[in-house]
């Protein structure tokens, strides 16, 4: 049967070993890109009125007052609006931002932010560490943090319309995009399914010495 030399593999420089290479060098201007969009999105949270797309629930319904033009569809309109209280400030996004607004882009910030650290100290030599393990683990919690975050944003945003228009429309959240509780748990359970990995390693490697 014939066997591999792994470390052939791992040093090749078109391998594995250069995805690396390059994620390392990437990472800081994606970073830094992150960074500006959300210092921009927080000051938009607080010089931008709060927005919405709504969908009408009947061909009968009249826009409220704020409506800011539509999209095309006498059906479809774009919502701005003045804050009613702080919940509507913290919910809404802003505009140009809809769907992913300051708060998705500050848990990008952090999930990038560990993200970074992996590429630092992951190498093919000892594919296994428990700082790597570790790092997953807060991403995971980050993105479950995320989707919860979301949830209850999507439940406040669809009752918030629903309140302003008397229920005439509906929040359109088909183009609202985010963090989901389903990535968050199944980046949990690799990062399970990866520690196990370092207990194993290093067995072997207490055991070969």
């Amino acid at each position: 049967m014939r066997t591999f030399d792994t470390m052939k593999y791992r040093k090749h420089p078109g391998g594995l070993s250069a995805v690396l290479a390059v994620f390392r060098m990437r990472f800081p201007v994606v970073l830094a890109l992150t960074a500006l969009f959300l210092v921009f999105s927080g000051y938009m949270m607080v010089a931008g009125d709060p927005a919405v797309k709504m969908i009408a629930v009947n061909a009968h319904a009249v826009p409220p007052k704020g409506t800011a033009g539509s999209s095309g569809d006498a059906m479809h309109y774009d919502y701005h609006f003045k804050a009613r209280n702080l919940a509507d400030w913290l919910a809404f996004d802003r505009g140009m931002f809809a769907g992913f607004g300051f708060f998705n882009a500050l848990f990008t910030m952090a999930v990038l932010t560990y993200g970074y650290r992996v590429t630092r100290i992951l190498t093919l030599r000892q594919p296994f560490l428990f700082p790597v393990a570790n790092y997953l683990q807060v991403i995971g919690w980050i993105i479950i943090a995320g989707g919860v975050l979301n949830t209850v944003r999507y439940f406040y945003i669809a009752a918030a319309v629903r309140s302003i228009t008397g229920g005439s429309y509906r929040a359109d959240l088909s183009s609202a995009s985010g963090y989901t509780l389903a990535a968050g748990i199944i980046i949990l359970i690799a990062a399970k399914v990866y520690r196990r990995g370092c207990e194993l390693q290093a067995e072997r490697t207490k055991h070969s010495i």
